[in-house]
């Protein structure tokens, strides 16, 4: 202090000194273009140099800021790849020959009222159901890789005309080649059914004993029967001889093949997860009966509807929360060996719901009424033979 005292101009002079030093440091990023490459040549003087053209120690450096911004920008389109859980409900609610609600496997009745799950025509909005598949698990179809054709440069023009006619030629064998044919439903007799296999719940048992097919056809179905029955948690529903010992549906399968496999579930499940995490499973199953039927076409029906009574004060089994999981079904056909059926389109009224008349309990068909819906199939039919 009695230093600075004596002397407070040099004082202030060293001080300033040693803060435009210090200054010039720090933002040697702004000054680095007046650096003298001489070693005694102090870095305050380029720090001087930049000050006598306007640059102070304060501004902005655009090169620096330009690529912070660029980072950020970065930052904020890539995406940040989390995706929300989806949670099941415990315990699954079916509902029986008679269309009341029993509890599931662990003896817990799910009370959980189906979310909305914002099903649209271009999937499901939390797992994104497309219409080969369901992405974020896996099981999306690949996407086919573009083809063109380019000229070499260089060439005189009568060959790069010659080499674009090729190249255009080659292309459209090309896109000939991987044109699918469109099949379209023909309608055909009983015969049709003779190797086909009836997959589903009690509905689907109704169509067994009441359709007219039980000598025609073969039906892994029991009530109460639901998607995650078939593969995820085997039940012995199926045989290979009428009479014969019961085995799981995927070991029917493994030994006997089929021409056409129809699916009829999904109204037994409705009491617990959601539209997504049934679809899901849905979809697993597609593929996996694909796999062991490689040759079979397969039928994916829309759930039946119910009728309007229960539409209207049920808040688990609607025709609402029906039309959602059929929009995902639906989603699963590629019109080549997939293809979907909505028998709802003979069996429902004007209104959208199970014709009151056809129905003793708002779920189930009356006996006769089985033949309209085993005409619908009969006049949905995929002929392979008529397209060869």
């Amino acid at each position: 202090m009695k230093f600075f005292k004596n002397y407070p101009l040099v004082c202030v002079l060293v001080l300033t000194f040693v803060l435009f030093t210090a200054a010039s440091f720090l933002r040697r990023d702004l000054y680095k273009d007046y650096e003298d490459s001489d070693i005694m040549t102090p870095e305050i003087a380029a720090m001087f140099q930049g000050i006598k053209d306007g640059i102070y120690p304060w501004s902005v450096n655009e090169d620096t800021m330009t690529m912070g911004q660029a980072e950020n920008a970065e930052a904020e389109a890539s995406p940040s790849g989390e995706t929300s859980p989806v949670t099941e409900s415990k315990g699954q609610s079916d509902l029986d020959h008679t269309g009341s609600m029993i509890s599931g496997n662990d003896g817990e009745d799910s009370q959980e009222t189906e979310a909305q799950s914002g099903v649209s025509q271009n999937g499901l909005s939390a797992n994104n159901v497309s219409r080969n598949g369901i992405s974020g698990n896996g099981l999306t179809e690949e996407n086919a890789p573009d083809s063109g054709a380019e000229s070499e440069a260089g060439t005189e023009e009568n060959g790069e005309a010659s080499e674009t006619e090729s190249g255009q030629e080659d292309q459209t064998e090309s896109e000939s080649e991987n044109t699918e044919v469109i099949l379209e439903f023909s309608q055909v007799d009983e015969s049709y059914l003779e190797d086909a296999l009836f997959i589903g719940d009690s509905r689907t048992q109704g169509l067994y004993e009441y359709g007219g097919l039980e000598d025609t056809a073969d039906f892994y179905c029991q009530t109460s029967l639901t998607i995650y029955d078939i593969f995820s948690k085997p039940k012995k529903v199926a045989y290979l001889e009428k009479g014969g010992p019961k085995i799981t549906i995927e070991e029917a399968l493994s030994q006997k093949q089929f021409g056409k496999i129809y699916l009829m579930l999904g109204i037994n499940e409705m009491g617990t997860g959601t539209a997504e995490t049934f679809l899901e499973e849905y979809y697993r199953v597609v593929k996996h009966i694909q796999e062991l039927q490689p040759q079979a076409i397969i039928y994916v029906q829309g759930i039946m509807k119910v009728g309007a009574e229960k539409n209207a004060t049920d808040p688990i089994f609607n025709n609402t929360n029906i039309e959602i999981r059929n929009t995902g079904i639906s989603m699963f056909q590629d019109n080549q060996n997939i293809f979907y059926l909505d028998p709802n389109e003979v069996l429902c009224g004007e209104d959208g719901n199970l014709n009151g008349d056809w129905t003793f309990d708002q779920v189930h068909l009356k006996a006769k009424y089985y033949q309209i819906w085993k005409d619908y199939i009969l006049s949905h039919a995929i002929v392979r033979d008529q397209t060869s």
